[in-house]
């Protein structure tokens, strides 16, 4: 049986050196088996080919035979390959016919001109997630927005999809299309009966956020929300709520203001805490994200305050800003490749088995704790 290599120089007839990284903490064994699941996605390794032999495998890598025997496991443990004694490694990657070769669309929400752009870093960085799982199923995803005036048919018109993920709250309309026309959805921070759900646990996220801060003394918190009508915003208001109704503490001590998300919104809304609470200003502002959070911060400091010896922030999301600055904000830390893995899986779970039963993911959170929030004393 003729065996199908790779990585060979075929002037010379001899292996290839690979390179592994000796100086970062990611263990060797790890390192070699996401080289070989690289080449084997992007097709250098294709169906049916052998790996080279351990031994072979070794000198390219320039590491010994356990450290690749371990790569080759995990390999194995995701069906990427298999293993058969005195005949070697051959590539078998998982049977994904339903969607191989299949497009699936990734759609935001546009209202007017406050559509949700794929430039937002929570909606870039889970794309780029979508995107990744979606290369391992050897499917393609594109990107596109839809308004409550246009029809779902429309965006898939040209396409042969293998199905749609919805990302933020559309427009009811849009969900009873999908559903009307059989098309496999998934659903990501938003929930609609009928279809499976990816969501965050929103409030438990918001609850934990109000608690560190009632914990480091602080009682008058305010509250920057996102849009009004959005699940994540809303649910993240609960959160709030309930934490500061435990301590008991009042409600309307400041109004909640609404940043719609954006940097210039929480800029705003910090400006007009800052200027109506002038004799008595929070002393911590929980903004419902990182971009809301560091425009409070710009606001506090235009204000000729300092964060956080004046004003403690909290932010939301936890996504690498060009904002940041240096400040490390204290934030909630959402698992965004949970979020699109789990998008993705469940929904080739639809296509490849839609017996009508929904599932609701509610993916954890975790407070990070930074540098943006300080313990003040009890008056």
């Amino acid at each position: 049986m003729a065996r199908r290599y790779r990585y060979t120089d075929d002037a010379k007839g001899c292996a290839i050196q690979m390179k592994v990284n000796r100086n970062i903490k990611t263990p060797l064994y790890r390192q070699v088996y996401e080289a070989i699941k690289a080449d084997i996605l992007n097709n250098h390794y294709r169906e049916s080919d052998f790996l080279p032999s351990e031994r072979e495998l070794g000198d390219m890598f320039q590491v010994d035979r356990v450290t690749v025997r371990k790569a080759l496991d995990l390999l194995v443990a995701e069906g990427l390959v298999e293993k058969t004694a005195s005949v070697g490694t051959r590539v078998k990657l998982p049977d994904y016919s339903l969607i191989t070769g299949k497009t699936i669309m990734f759609i935001l929400p546009k209202r007017g001109n406050e559509d949700e752009r794929i430039t937002g870093s929570f909606n870039s960085n889970l794309f780029y997630v979508v995107e990744e799982e979606c290369k391992e199923r050897r499917c393609r995803v594109i990107y596109t927005t839809i308004d409550e005036d246009e029809r779902l048919v429309e965006c898939l018109k040209g396409y042969d999809i293998a199905g749609v993920i919805f990302v933020s709250k559309n427009d009811i309309r849009v969900y009873e299309e999908a559903k009307s026309l059989g098309i496999p959805t998934v659903l990501v921070n938003d929930y609609y009966p009928g279809f499976n759900s990816v969501l965050i646990d929103n409030q438990t996220g918001a609850y934990e956020a109000i608690r560190y801060l009632l914990d480091r003394g602080h009682s008058k918190i305010a509250a920057i929300a996102g849009v009004p009508e959005y699940p994540a915003s809303q649910e993240r208001l609960v959160g709030f709520w309930r934490a500061m109704v435990d301590a008991g503490l009042d409600l309307n001590q400041y109004p909640v203001q609404h940043g719609y998300w954006t940097y210039d919104g929480g800029y705003e809304c910090m400006h007009r805490l800052l200027s109506d609470f002038e004799d008595d200003c929070p002393s911590a502002v929980f903004a419902f994200n990182d971009w809301m959070a560091y425009g409070a911060i710009h606001a506090i400091e235009e204000y000729g305050m300092r964060v956080p010896d004046d004003v403690s922030v909290v932010g939301f999301n936890d996504i690498d800003l060009p904002i940041a600055g240096k400040l490390k904000l204290t934030t909630v830390r959402v698992d965004i490749d949970l979020m699109g893995k789990s998008a993705v899986e469940y929904l080739q779970k639809v296509v490849e088995n839609n017996d009508g039963t929904s599932l609701k993911i509610v993916v954890p959170t975790s407070l990070i704790i930074g540098d943006s929030v300080r313990a003040v004393e009890a008056t």
